[in-house]
């Protein structure tokens, strides 16, 4: 099952996420600096808009109160939260796996996520698997059957999965913005350098 919550817990405080709802968890995390671009594309706002949603404590999808939503709210808070409200639980065991290992190391990532999750598959199962699953073979699934989760009126949601694409579409304060807010984990997962510098990844 995939969801997009943070792990947080209610007002009972019990966790949203119980250790019922399954033995493991695989937790993707991206560069915020990528995340806003896609985030801006597949919510049709500005880029403006989802860094300032990004960077938003109390960040949630669907959460409007004037229209009907398919889906219940799922609370996001802000990128870092998000991140380490995952990290730090201690009710669910998680592996992180960072989606620009999952482009530039794909077998290993893979397999490694596997193991994690105690499914045993052979090389060419998971090579075959990983094929299937590729970015042009999911634009093209969604071309030709449509993609349940993509929102009317908005860009493919298979639009691009580039590593680095904010290089081209964020401008110097909207990158400030969001390395300023997230520096201490964007520092620990390698996007930025010592000096807030973004790495080439």
């Amino acid at each position: 099952m995939k969801i997009h919550d943070a792990f947080l817990y209610t007002s009972e405080n019990r966790p949203l996420i119980s250790e019922n709802a399954g033995l493991k968890a695989l937790y993707f995390i991206r560069n915020p600096l990528d995340i806003a671009v896609s985030l801006a594309h597949h919510l049709s706002a500005s880029m403006d808009k989802a860094v300032e949603n990004l960077n938003n404590e109390s960040f949630s999808f669907c959460n409007r109160t004037d229209k009907l939503h398919n889906q219940l709210e799922q609370r996001l808070l802000s990128w870092s939260s998000h991140v380490l409200s995952w990290k730090e639980q201690k009710v669910i065991p998680i592996k992180i796996l960072r989606y620009e290992d999952m482009i530039n190391n794909t077998f290993y990532t893979f397999s490694e996520a596997l193991k994690f999750i105690g499914i045993e598959k052979s090389d060419s199962e998971i090579l075959m698997a990983i094929k299937f699953s590729s970015f042009i073979e999911l634009q093209k699934q969604e071309k030709e059957k449509g993609f349940i989760e993509k929102a009317p009126g908005s860009d493919p949601f298979f639009r691009k999965g580039k590593i680095g694409s904010w290089r081209e579409e964020l401008t110097p304060s909207q990158v400030s913005k969001i390395i300023t807010k997230h520096s201490f984990l964007m520092k620990m997962f390698g996007y930025i350098g010592g000096s807030g510098e973004p790495l080439q990844i």
